[in-house]
């Protein structure tokens, strides 16, 4: 680090540094300094220079010499065998002693015989000389001439050597078994590796029962099976070890080896990741025909792949290849589930990634932040993907919010049939997006949901079976279903929504994307049965005979859309509790399944704290649906759906299709609801067809030459009437949605430019003539829809005079690593609510004026992503200008409220004097005052000209959101069936905003089944605050065990660590259950002997 004192009377503007006169860097911020890389430059004397400009011009420089001297690697590693000598006779165990040196430092060394391997040793301190010693057991080798090699490798890869021949002469000896790694190989296939190890029986003897462990670090192997081995896949959270264990199921007679197999896929570890390593400790187990057992351990580390790279060069080249990334938490995962179920999902996360071009991930710490961080653009993660993964990638995370944390993110407040609502869902938009607007995702992304391991992994294995086309097992868009529901709910008293003309605009969608496709359709109010006596609906039977059709009709289905009123646990008539007794509800394909519903994608509900959370998206999903798109509040409108559908291409991945949908929204509030809401479950890359190449699919085509002029043809509107309103749809567009205004269409089209280029403005040269109609009765909504009220469209609002909407168009830019999408918005039918008149225009012209910029700001980012109420809020940027020419610049910043999008504070304009090359500026935002939440910070580099040059954002929270279960209890720990077992859990909000969640307390038994299960709603708990829940767990029907008592508290998208109590229930063998019972019987016993004899005695004195 390069530091320059710098001062002035009227204010320092810059420092520029310069090593050998060329300008390296300028900092514009106090302190003034910045990193030297040193290696970059020769060993020597080099003149660093510091020049300060002040406020007026003026300047002053500092000089000085520097010396560089990076160590530099002339030399190879020297190796000298010390023991045994040159032409020495050697018998028994032999001890090898070498003596190594380097000038740079020692990285590893091996022992070979004969050219083959027999030992290694690692070393992790880089020692400039080291003695080793190797043990060789001559006893297992026929006597002769060999010759021995000790190799040294020092860091920088460079190779030395020295060698000795000696003779064996020994007795014969005892025959026993000896088994030895005669090869350990590993190759590289893209994105995976292929681990070959041979082991031969060198002894005497035959060796039985034979288990093979080989150790691996930053790889997660993969279990198989051949006609002569099992391959057991384990992982360890505690050490970051995998494992694959190798049991053989043949014998070895002396002088026969075997060749074992097993998959290995790369793992980025976070945090402190192990160097990988394949082989540095490999276990071997075996017995003799007598059944005495033998163990070795030894050290086979695999240095060099067969494809020519080195170990480590080789995983980072795999990384590069992968464009998806599938994470989870192992040490969670472990916590909530046992060691072998947690193995096998980890083991089929590996298989996914391995067919379709993935790698895993593994965190080992839970927090969101860090999660993202890891994997926005420059992230140490994303940065060792595949080059534009940031941009074009998939993401999956694995498990629920207890094992990777979520999010709960306030979106918009929209005046509803409740009254004004927040919408603040739990939600994983802010992983989807690595650069720009959060709502606008650039990772095609999905979650696996389930609530333990097993239910995690049938899902994956589901999409790995799709994928392979396995039988039984099916997807092919060549059958749809889609259904309708009551469009106020069964029983009323829902928002009144037209359910059967949202399935019909999906259906003509789907007819477009696959003509051939066969499409099934029902409404569920066709099935109403009414009671003979009343007349009314008979609820009951009216689900049942929906029930039983709907069954039906969903076998062999590839995708099945829903769309009407729901909640966590059901959908229309259709519940959780009714999928799961299905057998087989989907026949033999694995259907994607798009419920456009409230809360059908909420897979902890916060409302229903005493059911079993285990709602209506992971019934699907349990019975084999393939993937499943679903919402976390309240909201399913029509023209979202629509949406999506034109936006997923048949054969296309469904998680690009959503995010390809998310990214085409607009602004408004009910677009960036369903942007937050609506969640994929499942692999995102489902759907996508074997012949397509992966990573296909997902973003609007770039333009041949960037467009600098546009004429859009809006298609011809279409009117579809509803009880007695007309609704007026443009397709390929949408409807604006503004509470209180008549809903009217748009249109949107997006233009892509390379990174760079900046939109400066755009232009409408010119419209076509309009063409009129009269007589259209345009809704108006006087509320947005919710389940649970009166219906909320009416004729629209006559007071508002004059035409509507009030603009032509609006336009907008969002930005990806590296591209520059320009949204133009159009707006081409106008309607007057007091003449009914309505004008729609088919043609419009626009001039696109943009700039290509050399300036960036490279990096946007504040110094941390959670602040206490009233701290300071730092703002850096790294800037650079790739440029020839110094230029100057403006920087605006401003903070914004995240849900809202209003502008809270404006920083003062800083010019930035003759930035040329890197740079660095920070700012600073006092937060006193300001409520806690999350909050936006949005900077534009401009030139003097007013110009845009980069913009960029980046978002914070004020206020720190923490919780921890202070106490656990169980009383009695030892209990008799039929007690009653008293569980307490006491949680302490330790942070600065109120917290809103669920406490759950789960019994499980030894084989960890849940037993019991008790659920607490708590809201808005302030700062400081506990609350404790006590439950009473009633053993009536338990049998003697032992059984663990876990608890954990769900609160802002993110869980408490698990805690748990172990109790046990006291055996009870008939009446040996109840040793009181016992002791009762023998003093009874006594007694009546007592008696007898105290008779006796008194008939004895007669």
């Amino acid at each position: 680090m390069v530091h320059a004192d710098a001062s002035d009377n009227t204010g320092v503007e810059r420092v520029e540094f310069y090593v050998d006169g060329e300008l390296v860097f300028t900092d514009y911020s106090p302190p003034y300094e910045f990193v030297l890389d040193s290696g970059k430059y020769d060993n020597g004397e080099h003149g660093l220079s510091g020049k300060a400009f002040d406020l007026a011009g003026e300047s002053s420089s500092d000089d000085m010499a520097v010396g560089v001297a990076n160590v530099r690697d002339k030399t190879a590693p020297t190796v000298i065998i010390t023991y045994p000598q040159e032409n020495d006779t050697v018998s028994g165990k032999v001890s090898v002693k070498a003596n190594l040196s380097d000038d740079t430092g020692l990285a590893q060394c091996f022992f070979r015989v004969d050219g083959n391997f027999e030992g290694f040793e690692g070393f992790q301190s880089y020692p400039k000389n080291k003695t080793v010693t190797f043990e060789w057991d001559t006893r297992f080798v026929t006597d002769g001439k060999y010759r021995l090699a000790v190799e040294a490798y020092d860091k920088d890869g460079k190779y030395g050597f020295d060698t000795c021949d000696v003779v064996v002469s020994q007795p014969p000896p005892t025959p026993v078994p000896k088994l030895k790694v005669t090869k350990h190989k590993v190759t590289r296939n893209k994105n995976f590796f292929k681990v070959t190890l041979t082991v031969a029986n060198v002894g005497g003897a035959d060796a039985r029962n034979v288990i093979v462990q080989d150790f691996l670090r930053s790889f997660q192997p993969i279990e198989g099976y051949t006609y002569f081995a099992n391959v057991e896949a384990r992982f360890t959270p505690s050490t970051m070890y995998g494992d694959a264990v190798i049991t053989s199921i043949i014998n070895f007679a002396p002088g026969v080896s075997a060749t074992y197999d097993y998959i290995a896929v790369p793992v980025l570890v976070y945090p402190n990741p192990p160097t990988p390593s394949i082989g540095d400790t490999v276990k071997l187990w075996y017995e003799d025909a007598n059944g005495v057992e033998y163990s070795e351990e030894i050290k086979s580390p695999v240095v060099q792949t067969t494809n020519g790279e080195a170990l480590y060069t080789s995983y980072l080249n795999a990384l590069n290849t992968a464009d998806y990334l599938l994470v989870t938490n192992p040490q969670r995962l472990v916590w909530w589930n046992n060691s072998a179920d947690t193995d096998a999902l980890l083991c089929s996360m590996a298989e996914l990634a391995r067919y379709k071009s993935g790698v895993l991930g593994y965190l080992d710490v839970y927090d969101s932040n860090t999660f993202r961080n890891l994997i926005k653009q420059g992230g140490d993660w994303s940065s060792k993907l595949i080059n534009g993964w940031d941009s074009s990638g998939y993401l999956l995370i694995v498990g629920e919010v207890e094992i990777v944390p979520s999010w709960v993110r306030a979106v918009a407040t929209v005046l509803t049939t409740h009254g004004d609502k927040t919408w603040k869902p739990l939600t994983d938009y802010p992983y989807a997006s690595t650069y720009g607007d959060d709502l606008k995702p650039e990772l095609s992304m999905g979650r696996i949901i389930g609530n333990n391991a097993k239910e995690l992994r049938k899902l994956i294995d589901t999409s790995l079976n799709v994928y392979l086309q396995t039988t039984g097992y099916g997807f092919d868009w060549s059958d749809m279903l889609l259904a309708s529901g009551y469009s106020c709910s069964m029983g009323g008293g829902s928002d009144c929504m037209d359910f059967k003309g949202q399935v019909n605009t999906v259906s003509s969608e789907l007819s477009k994307k696959n003509p051939s496709g066969v499409q099934s359709k029902i409404h569920t109010p066709d099935y109403t049965q009414y009671s003979p006596k009343t007349g009314k609906i008979d609820i009951d039977y009216s689900k049942m005979v929906i029930q039983s059709v709907f069954f039906t009709v969903t076998k062999n289905r590839d995708i099945i859309f829903l769309a009407g009123h729901g909640n966590a646990w059901g959908w229309d008539a259709i519940g959780a509790g009714n999928v799961t007794p299905q057998a087989n509800p989907f026949g033999s394909t694995n259907p994607f399944i798009f419920v456009s519903s409230c809360l059908a994608g909420t897979y902890y509900d916060f409302h229903n704290p005493t059911s079993k959370l285990f709602g209506i998206a992971e019934a699907f999903l349990s019975k084999g649906a393939g993937a499943y798109l679903g919402a976390t509040d309240s909201g399913g409108w029509d023209s979202q759906s629509k949406r999506f559908f034109e936006k997923w291409d048949k054969g296309e991945a469904v998680g690009a299709g959503v995010k390809q949908t998310k990214r085409s929204l607009g602004g408004g509030d009910l677009d960036r609801i369903w942007s937050a809401i609506y969640h994929l479950y499942g692999d995102p890359k489902y759907g996508m067809f074997i012949t397509l190449l992966p990573g296909s699919g997902g973003s609007t085509s770039s333009q041949s030459q960037p467009a600098s002029s546009s004429v859009v043809t809006i298609p011809g509107y279409e009117v579809t009437q509803v009880e007695g309103m007309d609704y007026v749809e443009i397709p390929g567009g949408g409807v604006l949605f503004e509470v209180g205004k008549p809903l009217v269409p748009y249109f949107q089209v997006f233009y892509d430019y390379p990174a760079g280029y900046q939109i400066q403005d755009v232009v409408m040269t010119g419209v076509s003539q309009p063409t009129a109609t009269t007589g259209l009765k345009i809704p108006s909504p006087d509320f947005v829809p919710l389940a649970g009220n009166e219906p909320s469209l009416t004729v629209s609002n006559t007071s508002i005079t004059g035409w509507y909407p009030y603009e032509a168009f609006e336009w907008t830019v969002f930005e990806s690593p590296d591209t520059t999408t320009l949204a133009v918005t159009i707006y081409p039918f106008y309607y007057n609510t007091q003449t009914t008149e309505a004008k729609f225009y088919e043609s419009f012209s626009f001039d696109i004026k943009y700039t290509v910029s050399e300036v960036e700001i490279n990096k946007l980012a504040t110094d941390k992503d959670v602040y206490e109420p009233g701290e300071q809020v730092a703002v850096d940027f790294e800037l650079k200008n790739a440029g020839t020419a110094a230029k100057d610049v403006v920087v605006s910043t401003a903070i914004k409220e995240e849900s809202s999008g209003d502008v809270v504070s404006s920083l003062p304009l800083r010019t930035l004097k003759s930035l040329l090359g890197k740079a660095s500026y920070s700012t600073t935002w006092n937060s006193s005052g300001f409520e806690p939440g999350y909050y936006i910070v949005n900077a534009e580099l401009k030139d003097v000209q007013g110009n845009l040059l980069d913009s960029k954002t980046g978002s914070f929270r004020i206020g720190v959101s923490l919780g921890e279960i202070t106490e656990f209890a169980a009383t009695p720990e030892q209990f008799n069936s039929g007690d009653g077992v008293r569980v307490s859990v006491t949680f302490n909000n330790l942070g600065q905003t109120s917290l809103s969640g669920i406490a759950l307390i789960r019994v499980e038994d030894k084989s960890g089944e849940i037993v019991q299960e008790f659920a607490h709603e708590f809201t808005d708990l302030a700062p400081s605050q506990v609350v404790t829940f006590d439950d009473i767990w009633d053993t009536s029907d338990v049998k003697e065990g032992a059984f663990t008592i876990n608890g954990f508290v769900l609160y802002d998208g993110k869980s408490t660590d698990l805690v748990t109590v172990a109790v046990n229930a006291a055996e009870e063998t008939g009446q040996a259950g109840r040793p009181w019972l016992w002791v009762g019987i023998g003093i009874g016993a006594v007694i009546l002997l007592l008696a007898i004899i105290v008779l006796r005695f008194f008939r004895a004195k007669g």
